[in-house]
């Protein structure tokens, strides 16, 4: 039986895949955090998978194993969440391998971002690849970027020397440790991880998003190349000088906005967004009232309904509580 109130609820789909599963559900249980619990979902194969699973349930009490008829990977992962107890959940393939600490790089950020932020509201992240529920542990909505895509988005960067970084479930990755990857941390106060091999080499499934650091000059000379060689697989955009931000072509924060809002019922006109960047404008543009922080370029202030004091000012903070007392936002 599971651990009571396990941290993490790492979901596998398994079909024919008595090749890599051993290696797969072993690449999870020996992660350094121990809190998770393993429920494999066997999607009717006709191979040895679902004896194997068996056997690997049999040797380590942290793994369940579910067995359905061909149903498709979707069917699967809503069969394990129906019976998963953790905290948070983490969907893995059964031809992944989990990097070392993975899973629990993913509950140290997401138990760090909740104690910041006390708040039981979902989070959207990766500019609105990904939409993660901090309370029920689980994405809300996902638009990922296709694998195949990333590994050649990720072959044309290392062939032109930029530094990229990987961003699956469960941290972010990168070659090796350089001046644009320690730039980076600093940043964002929370370390990736040096996996000593191409990126091109180590992606095997989807990713919420990839990530050029490099110097601005150089930015703005692959932008154009790369939108040129995946017009229509991915989208490139900076959210600083020297990042280029690789996703989805379909994503951005107002679908993942509209995606939240809908799960929660919560009507367009009851929504509010805060923005400064140009990633922040269709969120902006979906909310019921966008506004613009005061810091913003004054071409994105022009696009906005109202204007939020300058973020250092705590401007976000000022408006909710102006509404709040003015009753605004008494739904």
């Amino acid at each position: 039986m599971p651990t009571k109130g396990a941290a993490v609820s790492v979901i596998v789909p398994v079909y024919n895949a008595e090749k890599t599963l051993v290696s797969c559900i072993g690449s999870v249980l020996h992660q350094p955090f121990e809190d998770i619990e393993v429920l494999a979902v066997d999607d009717g194969s006709t191979d040895q998978s679902l004896a194997l699973l068996r056997e690997i349930a049999e040797q380590d009490g942290r793994v369940r194993v579910f067995a359905q008829d061909n149903s498709g990977v979707a069917a699967a992962r809503n069969l394990a969440l129906n019976h998963a107890v953790g905290t948070y959940v983490q969907f893995v393939d059964s031809d992944d391998l989990l990097a070392p600490d993975a899973t629990g790089r993913m509950v140290e950020a997401m138990r760090n971002l909740a104690e910041e932020i006390p708040v039981n509201a979902p989070l959207i992240a990766f500019n609105g690849a990904l939409a993660w529920d901090l309370r029920e542990g689980r994405a809300a909505a996902r638009f990922p970027l296709a694998c195949e895509d990333a590994k050649a988005i990720c072959r044309m960067a290392e062939e032109r020397g930029l530094h990229i970084q990987a961003y699956p479930d469960g941290g972010y990755f990168y070659e090796r440790a350089n001046e644009f990857s320690r730039y980076y941390e600093e940043k964002l106060h929370y370390p990736g991880k040096a996996l000593g091999i191409k990126m091109s080499e180590y992606i095997t499934t989807d990713v919420n998003k990839l990530l050029i650091v490099a110097p601005e000059e150089a930015c703005s000379q692959a932008i154009p190349e790369f939108q040129r060689a995946f017009e229509g697989k991915a989208s490139f955009f900076r959210s600083r000088p020297v990042y280029i931000e690789i996703v989805h072509p379909s994503v951005n924060k107002g679908r993942a906005l509209e995606a939240l809002a809908r799960s929660l019922n919560v009507p367009r006109e009851q929504v509010i967004a805060f923005g400064d960047e140009d990633n922040d404008l269709s969120m902006l543009e979906y909310a019921g009232v966008g506004y613009a922080m005061d810091n913003a370029k004054p071409e994105f202030k022009a696009k906005a309904d109202k204007i939020a004091p300058h973020f250092a000012q705590d401007g976000v903070a000022q408006v909710i509580e102006q509404l709040i007392r003015e009753g605004e936002m008494d739904w």
